[in-house]
Parts: structure tokens; C-alpha cells; sequence
């Protein structure tokens, strides 16, 4: 039997509803289908999404080929996706009104274990075969087309609303990593690399506020829930929910963050204003025992926002037991507040021990734009031999990019240098001179930083560096009498460059150009003499010769 106990409970709250233990147990992630009156659940153990009414009774199973990891639903509520690690990784798209299911189909050793929808197009995905490393993905809807990459650590992802991009974060990898990512034009491209952001060990959830401002993580430690920037990671605000927080969740409206935790003997749910971090309530599922609490990815919010869905799961018993908590919030203060009425409201005294609740402060967080930056690919080109790399910055709302900075980096044979910056012109142009200096493969990459008004965003391209022909003169012009200067004159890219010079098979001169490509030497003829002038080549050039003769 599960009993819950209110703490510190103001005056709107009311005491939660309790509907269970639910008729399946162990599942891996829920979502609010409000528009139906329907809860899906990733099934974790069992094949299939399981369907609830409202208070937690089966409706139906839709079927699936494997089990279901994880579940998220799209912006417009049309589709939900489900993602299937085993036997068969696949993503299913649900469309919510009929239960009628699409599947689409992995390359094999893409074993999806969490999902997320960025926009009607693409769906983000966090794969991982054996629970270690894997990486995020990108499926295209409307061709199916999927692309991956790897080196990250059992990332679990989450979508920042209103942009292209998404946030991945690595579970049982202490500290965490956090990632930013964009889809781009289908294929996953780092925004920001996957660091340690604030001090996270055993992540549970991820929580993106609805205006893509902030994400917030639930972590076992520290005993906090820490929200952070999502344009850079700064740090936000800090919320005191309690020990081993494991869920999170944002209203989406934005007024409200749920906070879940392993409580033990403290609050399993804890529910904050998201404008100033003030508690509206918190409860403890086990009436002060050590028994249900609330496993990662168990919160999900109404529509509306006026209700919270928190599930409560009790290992102590055999068969575990699922419980299905319901808490009404709709009477809490909004967010963000509206400006006071002209004429003070009457003051009403609170019953005794009742704290009033206070209307949250400050402004709204202003929403970061989306960029994205394209670049053409560069020619192939031989070393030393310049070209522009060309491209361009736009944000996706179509506001003017001239007069940001770009900066260059180049990567070659795995080390990366910067190369320089320059600054978009009209249209969000630019245009940056570059010089290969080596042979090979190398790959450029282009990026803008952003600003506390748009997200970052990075393009990547590579070409050739050929070796080059190198082109070698010689000249042979009188001094005085039989007195000759000699000049080899190498005109190609390099620095420490050596010529040898010759004269009837005599060596003469040996040594580097100068900056100009030049090296001199006098020379006494007298004889008919033939100078050649030989350069040996190196990894950047091939080898050259050249002859004069004096007869």
C-alpha cells in the first residue's frame, strides 16, 4: 500500500490522488497525451507502449517488435516516438489520434535508448548496445534516412524547443558529460562539446524549459537540482529538492519545475515556481519508511499545466509495485507575473501555520535565435597555393547577420590549430584566405561562438593539400672577366628549402633560399662549363632540376 505524506504544504495545494499499484511495473519513461486523455508508457521489460486512461487503467498496448526505452512526444501533440534498443533497433512514430504505428528502421549496432523529437523532421536519438559507448543520431522522417556519430558515453538526449538542436548527456559516466547538438540538415553536429558541466554523478533526467533558455539535470549527487544556460552552460539556478534527485521536469508552460528524488526517508516529488525558485510543495511517498520513490524520467505534466503525473516505485516488495501519483497545481502562482493591478488587492490573513505564497520576481529570459552557418566545399589545392573559404552565418528567424565573428580552426593528422577569425559582411557573408601548408587531408572548421541572443553553431569542411611541382631556374650572369654569379631561383612555397649548385659535375654551392627563393654563388670560369642547380625535394614538393650552359 502506498501513503503519501504533504510537507510544508501552502494553501492551494491539495492532498495528491493516489491510483494504484498500476497493472505493469518497471517502466522505463512516460508522457502526457492530454488531447486524448491518455498516458503512454515506454514499456522497459515488456514489448509494446503501454496506453493509460488518466488514472493509470490500460487501455491498450501498441504493439512493437521489441521492448521501448524511451518515449517524447512532438511540439504539436500529432506523434509520439518510441525508441526500441532490442531485439530490433528501430524508432516507432505513434500518431496519438488513432494509436496507428510507423516504424523505422537502425542501421544495425544503433541500439536507441532514449528519444527525442527537435522538430516535425527530425528526431534525435541517444544510442548505446551495451549500456557504454555509443553516440547521438539523427532520423529524417520524411525519407528515413539516418545518420550517426560516436564516442560518447550512453548518452541520453533531450530537444531544446524552438531551435535545431538538442542536448545529450552520459549515463553511469561520473562526472557526466554534457553536450550541445545541432541536427543541421540531418547528420549530428557538435555545438558544444560534451564537458562536465557543474558537478553531476549518476544522472537520471534531463529537463529542457519550454522557451529553450535553460535545461536542468537531476543528478544522484550533488543533492540539488542545478539548471544551467543552454547557450553556454553557465550556471542558473539551484534548487534544493533533496537526496539522490533521479527525475525533472518543466511545466510547459515554464511556470513550474518537478523535481523527483530517491528519497528514502525525505520528499520523493518536490514542486518549484520556476520564476524565483520558491517550493510550492513537496511530498514524501512513503510516510516517513524507506519504500516507493521516483525512478528517472518518471514526471510528465498535463498540457495545461494544471497537472503533475509522478511515479512511484517500490523495489522493497515482491513483485515490485508501480504507483501512479496525480497532483494538482493549477491554482499556483503564474509565471512570469503580470504587472500589479493599479488599485492594491485586499490583504487576506492565511489560516495559522499556512505560509502565503509569493508571486515569483524578475523578467522573462529572454529566448536565444538559432543559427547556422554553411560553407563551400574548398578546391583541391597544391601546397602554398591560397584560396578563400567561403560561407555563411543566418539565424533561422531571419534577422540580419552582418558584423559577427567567425573563427577558423584546421585539423590535420588528428591536431587541431586555429587559424584565424574574420567578421560576416552583408547577408552574414564571409570570407577567410587560407594557405595550405601541408600535404594530405585537412579539415576546417567554421564556427560562431554566439551570444546571450543566439545559439552557436559550427560547419565542417575538408580538401586536399597536393604536393606540389616545384619550378627551379637557373641564370649564369658575368661579373668581371671570368668572374660568373651563378643563381638558382626556386619559386615555390617553403621555408628551409635547399639547392645544390653544380658546375661541370663540381659542386659549387649548397645551402637554403632565401626568402625570395634565391641562392647566389660566384664562380671562375675557365673552361666551356655546364651548371645544373638541383633541388631534392621534400614532403610538400616534388624534385626539380635546371641546366645552363657556357660555351
Amino acid at each position: 500500500m502506498l501513503t503519501t505524506t504533504l510537507v510544508a504544504v501552502p494553501a492551494h495545494a491539495v492532498e495528491p490522488i493516489v491510483d494504484g499499484p498500476l497493472a505493469f511495473s518497471s517502466p522505463r519513461a512516460l508522457t502526457v497525451d492530454s488531447a486524448h486523455s491518455h498516458l503512454l508508457f515506454a514499456s522497459g521489460s515488456t514489448n509494446g507502449v503501454i496506453v493509460t486512461d488518466l488514472d493509470g487503467n490500460v487501455d491498450t498496448t501498441v504493439a512493437t517488435a521489441g521492448t521501448i526505452s524511451d518515449i517524447a512526444m512532438s511540439p504539436d501533440g500529432l506523434y509520439a516516438y518510441a525508441s526500441s534498443a532490442a531485439p530490433l533497433t528501430k524508432i516507432y512514430q505513434i500518431k496519438l489520434a488513432d494509436l496507428t504505428v510507423v516504424p523505422f528502421s537502425l542501421p544495425a549496432g544503433d541500439c536507441p535508448d532514449s528519444v527525442t523529437v527537435v522538430n516535425a523532421t527530425y528526431i534525435a536519438f541517444g544510442y548505446a548496445c551495451d549500456g557504454q559507448w555509443g553516440g547521438v543520431g539523427v532520423l529524417k522522417t520524411t525519407d528515413g534516412t539516418v545518420h550517426v556519430t560516436g564516442s560518447e558515453y550512453n548518452p541520453r538526449v533531450r530537444a531544446v524547443p524552438g531551435t535545431t538542436h538538442f542536448i545529450s548527456g552520459s549515463v553511469g559516466e561520473d562526472p557526466a558529460q554534457i553536450g550541445l547538438w545541432t541536427v543541421g540538415t540531418g547528420t549530428p553536429s557538435s555545438v558544444i562539446a560534451s564537458a562536465s558541466v557543474g558537478s553531476c554523478d549518476n544522472l537520471g533526467d534531463i529537463a529542457v524549459n519550454p522557451d529553450g533558455s535553460t535545461f536542468v539535470l537531476a543528478c544522484g549527487f550533488p543533492y540539488t537540482h542545478q539548471e544551467f544556460s543552454t547557450v553556454d552552460f553557465s550556471g542558473v539556478a539551484t534548487y534544493t529538492s533533496g537526496t539522490y534527485p533521479t527525475a525533472a521536469a518543466f511545466s510547459p508552460d515554464g511556470n513550474y519545475l518537478a523535481a523527483g528524488m530517491n528519497g528514502i526517508y525525505w520528499d520523493d516529488v518536490a514542486v518549484f515556481n520556476h520564476g524565483d525558485g520558491s517550493k510550492v510543495y513537496s511530498f514524501d511517498n512513503s510516510d516517513g519508511g524507506s519504500g516507493p520513490t521516483t525512478p528517472p524520467r518518471g514526471l510528465a505534466f498535463s498540457a495545461d499545466s494544471t497537472q503533475l503525473y509522478a511515479l512511484a516505485y517500490n523495489t522493497n516488495i515482491t513483485p515490485n509495485e508501480l504507483y501512479l501519483v496525480t497532483l494538482p497545481v493549477s491554482s499556483a502562482p503564474t509565471f512570469p507575473p503580470v504587472d500589479p493591478p493599479p488599485v492594491a488587492p485586499p490583504v487576506v490573513t492565511p489560516p495559522t501555520g499556512i505560509p502565503t505564497p509569493h508571486p515569483p520576481t524578475g523578467t522573462p529570459r529572454a529566448v536565444p535565435v538559432a543559427s547556422e552557418i554553411s560553407v563551400a566545399s574548398p578546391p583541391r589545392r597544391f601546397v602554398g597555393q591560397p584560396f578563400d573559404l567561403a560561407g555563411t552565418l543566418s539565424f533561422v528567424n531571419g534577422a540580419s547577420a552582418a558584423g559577427f565573428p567567425i573563427s577558423v580552426t584546421q585539423t590535420v593528422n588528428g591536431v587541431t590549430t586555429g587559424v584565424g577569425s574574420t567578421t560576416t559582411t552583408a547577408g552574414g557573408a564571409f570570407v577567410y584566405p587560407i594557405t595550405p601548408n601541408a600535404v594530405g587531408s585537412v579539415t576546417y572548421t567554421v564556427g560562431f561562438v554566439g551570444d546571450t541572443s543566439h545559439y552557436a553553431s559550427t560547419a565542417v569542411t575538408a580538401t586536399m593539400g597536393a604536393r606540389a611541382p616545384a619550378q627551379l631556374a637557373l641564370t649564369v650572369a658575368k661579373v668581371k672577366g671570368k668572374v660568373y654569379v651563378v643563381t638558382a631561383h626556386l619559386t615555390s612555397w617553403g621555408v628551409n628549402r635547399h639547392v645544390l649548385i653544380s658546375a661541370n659535375k663540381k659542386i659549387i654551392g649548397n645551402g637554403v633560399v632565401n626568402a625570395k627563393g634565391l641562392l647566389s654563388v660566384h664562380f671562375t670560369r675557365k673552361k666551356p662549363t655546364t651548371f645544373m642547380a638541383v633541388f631534392t625535394g621534400d614532403r610538400n614538393d616534388y624534385p626539380a632540376r635546371a641546366f645552363k650552359g657556357l660555351h
